[in-house]
């Protein structure tokens, strides 16, 4: 009888915790403390940093997953540790890795609808087949059996990441600043192709500052980069299409480059162009682009 009671405590105070943090609405997965979904069970609707209120070791033998759901299981508490990512269900945890048999400590829902806190790789298109959590620059993706393999990927609002064709940050790169549910929406040549990943702090000013924004399409359409310094080469932000736009606030200016680096033909614009493929004196692709204020221009 104490066991149970015992039980009973542990499954209301975690559900009196979750129910307290849940930020966002959506599918929830259930976990279990034997395999093949078996034993007591609990549903989780949100991140647990902290599992110790199930069971004594936070054990966990199954877990069942719902369609667009996934999950990172973690060593220690606050999402610390090894950790093990699941896209689909698993009927036996423990038999996963050696590691996985001392339990987990806390848990994280990876769900379209929910901010990351590190960046996210996946397998397939639409953040589908396995993933893996990148919380810091990544020079091997071999070591996690993840070379050539990444198709898409989630990026937290406040990160952005740079991808390599080779090990050890070499070869042709792709910097991306947003969730990017299909990597050959920037070119058929990226999907499967990459071997490393830096993470770094987005490079944009927040939005109220004035800076200068380009437009993935005409009439300030698609994707938008917002510039308060140059950038050497549009390609690895996949803006140097024909038909892009671009807004200028007051007191700035930006020179367009039909080559990367600076090079070629240049011309200058200091106000909003709202179809560059229907300026007469341009007829090249815009490859690079300096920006700066006009002189003894004010804030």
């Amino acid at each position: 009888m104490r066991m149970v009671s015992e039980w009973m405590l542990q499954l209301l105070i975690t559900m009196v915790l979750l129910t307290a943090t849940v930020a966002w609405a959506g599918p929830c997965i259930k976990v279990y403390q034997g395999s093949q979904f078996a034993g007591r069970s609990l549903e989780l609707c949100q991140d647990v940093p902290n599992l110790f209120t199930w069971g004594k070791t936070g054990r966990i033998g199954s877990i069942s997953l719902p369609a667009q759901v996934a999950v990172i299981l973690y060593e220690q508490a606050d999402y610390a540790g090894q950790s093990l990512a699941l896209t689909r269900d698993l009927d036996d945890v423990g038999a996963k890795d050696a590691w996985c048999q001392n339990g987990f400590k806390s848990i994280r829902l990876i769900r379209p609808e929910a901010p990351v806190t590190c960046v996210i790789i996946c397998e397939d298109r639409d953040y589908g087949g396995r993933i893996e959590e990148l919380c810091r620059d990544t020079p091997d993706l071999a070591g996690l059996n993840f070379q050539n393999m990444l198709s898409s990927l989630r990026i937290p609002v406040n990160k952005e990441a740079i991808l390599y064709e080779h090990a050890d940050y070499q070869g042709r790169s792709l910097l991306i600043i947003e969730d990017a549910p299909a990597l050959d929406a920037y070119g058929n040549w990226w999907n499967d192709r990459i071997s490393s990943i830096k993470i770094r702090p987005k490079l944009n000013k927040p939005a109220q500052e004035k800076v200068v924004t380009v437009f993935e399409h005409a009439l300030y359409k698609g994707r938008i980069l917002k510039l308060v310094r140059d950038l050497p080469d549009l390609s690895t932000y996949g803006f140097n299409g024909p038909d892009i736009s671009v807004k200028i606030p007051p007191g700035w200016v930006a020179q367009i480059y039909a080559d990367t680096y600076y090079g070629g033909r240049s011309i200058t614009l200091s106000s909003d162009l709202p179809d560059l493929s229907r300026l007469n004196t341009w007829k090249d692709q815009v490859s690079s682009i300096r920006v700066h204020r006009q002189t003894g221009a004010g804030g």
